[in-house]
C-alpha cells in the first residue's frame, strides 16, 4: 500500500513540475485575452485539478473524453471544395479557445499519443 502512495506522489510531483515549466515558457500562441498566450487564462491549480481528473480515468475513458472534445469543435468539410488553410478544428477548454499544446498539457497526453 505504501509503494502505491509513493508512486502516486512521484507522479503528482512530476506532473506539477511539468505544468510549472510549461506555464513559465507558455504555449506562445495568441489565443488568450488581448492576444496573450492561452495558457495565461488558467492557474496552475486548475490545470493540475483537470490532470488529476484525467488520471482517474481508464485509458479508454480518457480516449473518449479527448475524442469528444475534438469532435465537438471539428469543422465540417465540404467534399469537392478547395481546402482551407486554417486548421480543421479548434481546441476549447471551459469554453475558452486554447492551443493544441495547451490541450495536450490539460489532458496529460503526449504528441505521439494524440496522433
Amino acid at each position: 500500500m505504501e509503494e502505491v502512495d509513493i508512486k502516486q506522489s512521484e507522479r503528482e510531483n512530476l506532473m506539477t513540475e511539468k505544468v510549472k515549466e510549461f506555464l513559465k515558457v507558455s504555449c506562445k500562441c495568441s489565443r488568450g485575452p488581448k492576444d496573450c498566450p492561452c495558457s495565461s487564462q488558467f492557474t496552475k491549480e486548475a490545470i493540475i485539478a483537470n490532470l488529476n481528473n484525467c488520471h482517474e480515468l481508464s485509458s479508454q475513458e480518457l480516449d473518449l473524453v479527448v475524442l469528444a472534445n475534438i469532435q465537438a469543435v471539428t469543422r465540417f468539410k465540404n467534399v469537392g471544395q478547395k481546402r482551407n488553410r486554417s486548421p480543421c478544428c479548434n481546441f476549447l477548454f471551459q469554453s475558452m479557445l486554447i492551443s493544441g499544446n495547451m490541450f495536450l498539457i490539460l489532458y496529460g497526453i503526449s504528441d505521439i499519443c494524440f496522433c
